[in-house]
């Protein structure tokens, strides 16, 4: 009777994600079959704990999470802005390797993790100081396009991280500045229309 190699962790949902992020921070594409030959295992094999790659990636990006949050959020949608600008940046350049799977996964239709409810926190406060709800929302998806935008272009060797850098302030200072247009002296009355 063979025995099980000794020496090989037991198979999980998490090793497959710890492996994944592994994989990532080492700029290399976080596929299952490299997960799986990461571990030494069948690729078949983890199906038994994640559904699909698709599942695998938003598993990975929940594991961030507490990377990208892991300070006490500030009341003010500017600073909470800026701060969710800083902490995507940062987790991007720690798994070089996941940016495009971060880019391409879809999210999932129901998500808990802190990011969400960083952004959920984005949005309330925003419509706290009288930016409209609508406007609200797409200035998240505009954070996370220039975010994840500023990511893959830093994939180009020749790109200058000075440069990169330079970009993102002034991206989040302009959506900064055009969600400001939207903002009402008093959230009762109504909301002006901003200059064209």
């Amino acid at each position: 009777m063979r025995r099980l190699r000794e020496d090989r962790p037991r198979l999980s949902r998490e090793l497959i994600v710890a492996t994944g992020l592994d994989l990532a921070r080492a700029n290399e594409e976080p596929t299952l079959g490299a997960v799986s030959r990461r571990i030494g295992v069948h690729i078949s094999s983890l199906y038994d704990h994640v559904t699909d790659r698709a599942d695998l990636v938003n598993a990975m990006r929940a594991a961030t999470a507490s990377e990208m949050t892991d300070a006490s959020l500030p009341s003010e949608w500017e600073a909470l802005l800026r701060l969710l600008a800083v902490s995507m940046g940062r987790v991007f350049a720690t798994y070089p390797g996941a940016i495009v799977s971060f880019a391409m996964t879809p999210l999932p239709e129901s998500s808990e993790s802190p990011v969400d409810h960083a952004f959920d926190a984005l949005v309330a406060a925003m419509e706290a100081d009288g930016i409209p709800a609508q406007r609200a929302e797409a200035g998240v998806r505009a954070l996370n396009a220039l975010m994840l935008g500023l990511a893959l272009d830093s994939l180009d060797p020749d790109t200058d991280p000075t440069g990169t850098e330079t970009a993102r302030q002034v991206g989040v200072d302009g959506l900064i500045a055009a969600l400001r247009a939207y903002e009402t002296p008093d959230v009762g009355s109504d909301h002006r229309t901003p200059p064209r």
